[in-house]
């Protein structure tokens, strides 16, 4: 899709490695991507490693990098972009979060936090993460708002460079 962090993540690439000639194809989804790759009518993709499982599991298709700024512990013979390309300081990982209105108490927001953190602690869930390529890194609210101001800094400026619209 346009605009998806599939799409931002190829034009970071783009960008730090010189201006690299890879078109953006707008897919749907992942299913798509794959059923390309291994169709054999496109030469590389962007996706999320739960995505390209079945693939990887049967030998036909093959990760070159992570767009982790490190190895996932999850899948320590995996190398980061950095490693394999020297392009240091690329991450495109996302993530998932809990949101409340603004303005909302910070004594609810607390305890909603240590909730999410027993949740964490006392359930299946971060195994059940891992199991899918994924980290399980529970932040608290003023961590997660860092993040999100990084990240809408880092992407508007690929949009901006990358001179990427919806239209």
């Amino acid at each position: 899709m346009a605009a998806s962090l599939q799409h931002l993540a190829l034009e970071l690439l783009k960008l730090r490695a010189g201006g690299l000639d890879i078109t953006h194809i707008p897919f749907r989804g992942g299913s798509e991507v794959n059923r390309e790759l291994l169709g054999g009518r496109l030469q590389i993709g962007i996706d999320t490693l739960v995505s390209f499982g079945a693939g990887i599991d049967a030998g036909r298709l093959r990760v070159l990098a992570t767009l982790h700024a490190e190895r996932l512990p999850t899948h320590p013979d995996l190398p980061t972009v950095g490693e394999t390309a020297g392009l240091d300081g690329i991450e495109a990982s996302g993530f998932i979060g809990i949101a409340a209105p603004a303005g909302t108490p910070g004594q609810a927001v607390a305890r909603l936090e240590a909730a999410v953190v027993a949740i964490m602690g006392e359930t299946d869930l971060p195994a059940r993460f891992s199991a899918q390529g994924l980290l399980s890194q529970p932040a608290g609210a003023a961590a997660f708002n860092e993040l999100l101001v990084r990240d809408r800094a880092k992407w508007a400026r690929v949009v901006r460079e990358a001179a990427i619209t919806l239209n």
